[in-house]
C-alpha cells in the first residue's frame, strides 16, 4: 500500500540519534514501537542486515494478519511487517519487538537458556510466520502485500554486550545460522545498520 512506502535515503541523523538514545536508556517495547511507528524509515535498516539490495519498502505497523475468533484462536497483530523491493522482486518480513532492557539469556547454575520474554518473542513470530505462510492469498488481496509469498523474521530484542561471553555468542550465533529464515537481532545490530545507510548517503552526495 502507497501509504506504507519509505525508503533509505528518507533516513535522517536526527531520527538515528535520538533512536540510539532511547536504546541507551534501556527503553521497554512500548516506547520503543513507538518511535519506529512515527518514523517506520528505521526498518529499511532490516533489509540492509539481510543484504540482499532493495529498490523500495514499505512498513505495515500493527495490521492484523487474523482476526480474534475465540478464546483459543486469538487475534495475530505482528509489531510490523516490512516489504523490500530488489531486482529478484518483494521479500516480506515479519518483526517483533521487544524491549532493549530484556536480555536474551537467562543465567541458572552453570545452564543457559532463552529467556521467559525471548522465548515469549519467538513463539510469537514462530506464529505469525506459519499463519502468514498460510494465508498468502489473503494477504495479497486483502492486505494488498504485493508478490507476497512467503515471511522471514526478525526478533528484536535487548543489547549486544549482553551476549559478550563467548557461550552467549556461539549460541545465537547458532541460532541464526540454523534458522535462516528467523533472525535474533539486538538493537544495536539495527543501529549498526541505519548509521551504514546514513553513511552510504552521505559518501554519495559529497
Amino acid at each position: 500500500p502507497e501509504e506504507y512506502f519509505v525508503h533509505e535515503s528518507h533516513l535522517k541523523h536526527d531520527v538515528v540519534e535520538n533512536f540510539r538514545t532511547l536504546i541507551n536508556k534501556c527503553a521497554g517495547e512500548r516506547d520503543i514501537d513507538s518511535y519506529i511507528t512515527k518514523n517506520p524509515v528505521l526498518l529499511t535498516a532490516v533489509l540492509d542486515i539481510e543484504n540482499t539490495g532493495h529498490h523500495a519498502a514499505w512498513v505495515i505497523p500493527k495490521k492484523a494478519i487474523r482476526p480474534h475468533v475465540s478464546e483459543d484462536i486469538p487475534g495475530l497483530i505482528p509489531d510490523f511487517l516490512v516489504g523490500g523491493k530488489n531486482s529478484f522482486g518483494i521479500s516480506w518480513y515479519v518483526v517483533e519487538l521487544k524491549g532493549a532492557q530484556h536480555e536474551l539469556f537467562a543465567k541458572s547454575k552453570g545452564s543457559l537458556y532463552l529467556s521467559t520474554v525471548a522465548n515469549r518473542g519467538l513463539c510469537q513470530v514462530l506464529e505469525y510466520m506459519h499463519f502468514c505462510n498460510k494465508a498468502q492469498l489473503m494477504l495479497r488481496d486483502v492486505l494488498k502485500l504485493k508478490d507476497f509469498v512467503s515471511a522471514k523474521a526478525f526478533l528484536f530484542i535487548g543489547r549486544e554486550d549482553e551476549t559478550e561471553s563467548e557461550r552467549e555468542k556461539f549460541l545465537k550465533s547458532a541460532f541464526n545460522n540454523i534458522n535462516s529464515h528467523l533472525q535474533i537481532r539486538s538493537y544495536d545490530a539495527l543501529l549498526r545498520c541505519c548509521d551504514r545507510i546514513l553513511g552510504s548517503y552521505r559518501k554519495t552526495n559529497t
